[in-house]
């Protein structure tokens, strides 16, 4: 029986439907291309043709219009002649420049016409109604600048530059006297908005471009020397075409996509909608065909998930058919029994952590409630009753009933810092009475702070503390307990809880360890109640609190929690 792999199978299947959607995307692809093509260059043509008509149309009216002026015009006569004083050359300028308005109003394109003294330095023009670039002023300015100092009779083109719009300048000069018209260019083509125009003199020199000018100007040259459309290296259009009212040509070089659009195209639809639907159909055929197999391994998965769930683990794992036998499906059971077993032992190691942290939860009610400390309180009592002291022994039950109601609460719901300070007093009242020992407990707790949420003997681990490691033979220990809202650089409000004694304060050494965040518990035969406590700080406000361990300059220890303040009755944490 021969035996396949799933790689082979995928890669024969895949290799049929790659190799026949190839073959069409090409076919498609080169007929489009081919199409596109003659149709990109036909479309270039026709228009660049049409401005260059366009464009050599209206230069040969506005020369026709400066011809009359400067043939007809009788007081352009008088200032060409030279003889005219300041006061006949200015009524003449006045008359000239009429002449020139009723003929620049009647433009339909971006243009002018210009009259220029060089001898008296003075210009008179007029433009069409477009928006330019730039200042009458700076045109006038770069009119003057255009035009070449001849001493004779002279007609010619110029160019030049303003404000980033180039200008077709045709003028007469006789005797330094300039009269012409002007053509804005980039107005004149605006309809044409990625074109890139160029005006080349001789079929060899480029006189001036319009555009960004990346058009490379050796493809420039060959299309004027082919005089056809054709494609440049950059894959623009260039069409060349011949200027009859100038020694010129006019090359426009227009990006492919502006006069085509492929998705306009009924071939493109049929490359991106008909080819993929048979790319579809071919898919569904296919995985039709090999369904029954790749859903094998999903399968062995079910079978194995209802193995583990049934008691009796009696369930039949599936079968492929004979003929079918994949080597890789034999790995991949494999590799799935492996991660089934290891999520098993994951999960056996999970419920072992859980009864270890209740574990820890039970070291911590044990560690709490000293069994010495109880029988100790009950001997209290005895003794207390056989002096006959029934007061004492009454304020002794009562104090002693109302410490262990409240360390056997539930531990998870935090409790406010009124309720923790009648608790503190009890404790106190406690060792008072047991110890035969006054215990001065001083609290300063405001009034904004009483109804804050804490967690549960927040306040009562440390004076435990205090009064276990603090108090000094012969002194009388005093605990001072102080609770207020403070904020913080956020601007959050928080609580601030300090409590601070008289005795012996911490050991050096151990400030730097109890400074230290907690980010799990561990147990140690010392200072257990403070790990725990600021275990469940780090549980219960997610790193949002924090404490301060010191020993006060006069003497004695201070700690400081700081918590966010919370006043929600159903806090859990």
């Amino acid at each position: 029986m021969k035996q396949l792999t799933l790689r082979k199978m995928i890669f024969i299947c895949w290799g049929v439907m790659f190799g026949f959607v190839l073959i069409l995307m090409l076919s498609y692809s080169g007929i489009i291309w081919y199409n596109s093509r003659e149709e990109l260059l036909d479309n270039a043509e026709l228009v660049v043709r049409h401005y260059g008509s366009r464009l050599d149309k209206d230069v040969t009216g506005m020369a026709e219009a400066v011809n009359s002026i400067y043939v007809n015009n009788f007081h352009y006569k008088r200032v060409r002649a030279g003889s005219l004083d300041d006061y006949d050359w200015i009524g003449a300028a006045y008359y000239i420049n009429g002449s020139i308005q009723e003929k620049v109003d009647s433009l339909d394109y971006p243009g002018g016409m210009f009259f220029y003294d060089a001898d008296r330095d003075s210009m008179r023009s007029v433009y069409s109604n477009y928006n330019y670039s730039g200042t009458k002023l700076e045109r006038d300015l770069k009119l003057r600048k255009a035009l070449p100092c001849v001493s004779g009779v002279r007609k010619d083109y110029a160019f030049m530059e303003c404000s980033g719009e180039s200008w077709l300048v045709y003028f007469f000069s006789t005797q330094n006297k300039y009269l012409g018209f002007t053509i804005n260019l980039n107005r004149y083509f605006g309809e044409e908005e990625k074109a890139n125009i160029s005006y080349v003199y001789q079929e060899d020199q480029i006189v001036t471009r319009i555009g960004d000018g990346q058009t490379a100007a050796e493809d420039i040259l060959q299309a004027v020397a082919v005089d056809t459309s054709k494609i440049g290296h950059s894959g623009e259009i260039l069409t060349p075409v011949r200027l009859n009212s100038m020694d010129m040509t006019l090359v426009v070089s227009i990006a492919s996509l502006k006069l085509y659009e492929i998705w306009e195209q009924p071939d493109f639809w049929v490359v991106v909608i008909l080819i993929p639907v048979i790319f579809l159909i071919i898919l569904l055929v296919l995985l039709k065909k090999v369904k029954g197999v790749l859903l094998y391994p999903v399968e062995h998965i079910s079978h194995r998930i209802n193995e583990m769930v049934s008691e009796e683990g009696n369930t039949e794992p599936p079968k492929l058919p004979q003929r079918l036998q994949i080597e890789e499906f034999r790995k991949i059971n494999r590799q799935i029994d492996e991660v089934l077993e290891r999520m098993v032992c994951l999960q056996e190691e999970k419920f072992r952590e859980r009864q270890r942290v209740k574990e820890v939860q039970l070291q911590y009610y044990q560690l709490q409630v000293n069994p010495h400390f109880f029988l100790n309180c009950l001997n209290t009592v005895s003794s207390l009753l056989e002096a006959h002291s029934t007061d004492a022994a009454n304020d002794m039950i009562r104090s002693f009933s109302s410490y262990f109601r409240y360390v056997f609460r539930d531990q998870r719901q935090p409790v406010t810092v009124e309720e923790e300070m009648k608790e503190v007093r009890a404790y106190c009242n406690i060792y008072s009475i047991k110890g035969g020992f006054p215990i001065l407990l001083q609290s300063d707790i405001k009034e904004e702070a009483k109804d804050c949420r804490i967690p549960i003997l927040c306040i009562q681990t440390f004076v435990e503390n205090s009064i276990k490691h603090a108090m000094k033979e012969g002194m009388i220990l005093t605990v001072k307990v102080k609770a207020g809202i403070v904020t913080d650089e956020e601007g959050k409000r928080r609580v601030s809880i300090s409590i601070a004694d008289n005795g012996c304060g911490y050991p050096e050494e151990l400030i730097e360890e109890l400074n230290r965040p907690v980010v799990d518990f561990r147990f140690r035969p010392y200072h257990v109640g403070i790990d725990n406590l600021k275990y469940r700080i780090c549980l219960a406000y997610q790193g949002q609190g924090n404490w301060y361990f010191c020993n006060s300059p006069y003497g004695g220890s201070t700690t400081e929690i700081i918590l966010p303040e919370v006043r929600d009755e159903h806090t859990d944490y």
